[in-house]
């Protein structure tokens, strides 16, 4: 690190006149042409380097994000120096067309190789920003894409195609008129298509100078993204993208996980093998400043800390195959805490650094015995019976938040426990999630549960690696409080009425080949061959999640048996 801080010094001396040899500018000699220059190979195959973060807008803190420098030594040494003591893995960078190489990316690239992380490299394309021009103007992005890739295709292999396109400030979609329309006439969708098109020339233009390059949709902001993955769909974009990117923010870490499943449902109906594709996270985060009002904020530091922890652990056990998680961000571009792990400010030539409760969090983050324990082979059963009152569930993935919580309870008795499940958060929820190996012909999932009161929308699902082929809920449905299963359309079909406080045997007897299951309750058969509610090609775990707009929940599980 000690070199790379020294070289910094050097290049804010020196401002743009600064280069390294290890970094070839235009006129320098490039492998091939007789000068060796060294390859990197970034560990995409190593499936335990998930830890990432997201470093753009803060190097330009630091000055020569518009090739105005002089770049401060100070600011950019202590994000790298965050960066190597975070223990993070991969790092999502930034470049525009017709920025300087040596001036702006060159000292960036360098930095994160030097700090021993993988580089995702997202492209912003120059004018027209957010639309596709003209074909001279396209022309021009795709000769300066090319000359980037050729650049720096010994160290980058990742690349991503813009930013958050499903979003009208990254990307023109005609003011979201006709969103949601099969017309492709329509403002929104010709939009989208203008989109397609960029993202096809650049899947071309990159495989052209280097075909082991792997291309990544611009990751998709979890606001509105419904319409646009539909009009990728449509428009066969699929086929100009190795694998996906999603942004899944939301309020919590179970709301988080909510929406990437709704994310991957959509990717579900996409024909084999795109279907299929893994999926990068680019950008999660809570934001703890007190004026930001959007979907990911939290009340404070603390909060922020804990749902760190709990959201990334929750996204490695959700993502199959795993993919870099990138936490955005290190640290904001202003004085504020906002996203960031900690917080810079310039005080004259003086840094301040605070770092915040999630800093510490984020270090923390484990390869090995990541929370939810080993999958479970199947057949098993957990009774909770020998497990410690008042801890977590032992094996189980917990997501919970303010208010909410996921505990083992004395109930029925000391001798006869269950998992408590409370939820006194209007917003929030608590969830569990039991993992097991996947299995891919017949099934019986069976388990207990007992309600303080049965209409607060309390959910059951089995899944297929995040995505929901069955789900059951509780919840008030035309004259009484009902156990339903939802179908296909998100409606609730009532099975039979539940009390409160009555404790009742659920069996699932699940046909994957079939695409069906039948209900029992209590040992009777109630509804016989529902079809999945999406389609499954496996099943792999059983969740429980509160409702999420519901106060005053205590829901008790107990005996969950998985058999053939």
């Amino acid at each position: 690190m000690k070199k790379l801080f020294s070289m910094l010094v050097a290049c804010c001396c020196l401002a743009v006149a600064c280069k390294k040899s290890a970094i070839p500018d235009n006129n320098e000699e490039v492998a091939g042409n007789g000068k060796t220059v060294a390859t990197f190979t970034p560990p995409l195959n190593d499936l335990t380097k998930w830890k990432g973060m997201t470093w753009g807008g803060p190097w330009q803190k630091w000055g020569g994000g518009t090739d105005a420098g002089p770049y401060n030594a100070a600011g950019v040494a202590s994000d790298i120096a965050d960066l190597d003591d975070l223990g993070v893995d991969w790092v999502r960078l930034a470049f525009k067309v017709g920025q300087s190489y040596t001036a702006t990316v060159d000292p960036k690239v360098d930095a994160a190789l030097e700090a021993g992380a993988s580089i995702l490299m997202r492209y912003s394309k120059g004018a027209p920003e957010g639309d596709y021009g003209t074909e001279a103007q396209e022309i021009l992005n795709e000769n300066f894409l090319k000359a980037t890739v050729e650049r720096y295709k010994d160290r980058i292999k990742y690349w991503e195609i813009g930013n958050e396109p499903n979003q009208a400030n990254s990307w023109d979609l005609g003011d979201r008129v006709g969103e949601g329309s099969t017309d492709p006439t329509t403002p929104y969708n010709v939009g989208v298509h203008k989109y397609i098109l960029h993202l096809q020339r650049s899947y071309n233009a990159i495989k052209s100078v280097d075909p082991n390059a792997v291309v990544l949709l611009g990751g998709l902001s979890n606001y509105h993204f419904e319409a646009f993955m539909a009009r990728l769909k449509a428009e066969g974009a699929y086929a100009y993208m190795d694998e996906l990117n999603f942004h899944p923010y939301a309020g919590s870490p179970a709301g988080v996980i909510s929406t990437l499943n709704e994310f991957k449902a959509l990717q579900a109906s996409w024909p084999s093998p795109h279907n299929q594709k893994p999926i990068w996270i680019t950008e999660i985060g809570y934001n703890s400043n007190p004026n930001w009002s959007y979907t990911s904020n939290v009340p404070d530091e603390a909060t922020k800390a804990t749902y760190c922890t709990q959201t990334m652990y929750a996204l490695v056990n959700n993502l199959n195959p795993i993919r870099p998680i990138f936490w955005y961000n290190l640290h904001e571009s202003s004085c504020v805490n906002g996203f960031g792990l900690t917080q810079k400010c310039l005080s004259g030539s003086t840094l301040q650094v605070t770092k915040f409760d999630a800093y510490n969090a984020f270090k923390a983050l484990s390869y090995t015995n990541l929370p939810g324990g080993t999958a479970a082979t199947v057949p098993f059963t957990d009774d909770f019976n020998n497990q410690t009152t008042s801890n977590a569930p032992a094996n189980w993935l917990v997501l919970n938040g303010v208010s909410t919580n996921a505990i083992i309870a004395d109930i029925p008795s000391a001798t006869n426990k269950s998992i408590l499940l409370t939820d006194n958060s209007s917003s929030g929820t608590v969830s569990v999630k039991r993992s097991f190996n996947a299995q891919f012909n017949t099934l019986n999932i069976e388990y207990k549960f007992n309600e303080n009161n049965t209409n607060k929308f309390n959910r059951y699902r089995v899944l297929c690696n995040g995505v929901v082929p069955i789900e059951l809920a509780t919840a008030y449905n035309s004259t009484s409080n009902q156990l339903s299963y939802v179908n296909a359309s998100n409606t609730r079909v009532a099975v039979q009425p539940v009390s409160a406080n009555t404790w009742y045997t659920v069996k699932l007897a699940i046909n994957i080949v079939a695409q069906t299951f039948d209900i029992y309750v209590n040992g009777t058969l109630k509804v016989s061959a529902v079809p999945f509610k999406a389609n499954a090609g496996y099943i792999d775990s059983f969740s429980v999640e509160t409702g999420s707009s519901y106060t005053g929940i205590s829901a008790y599980i107990d005996d969950l048996s998985i058999t053939n």
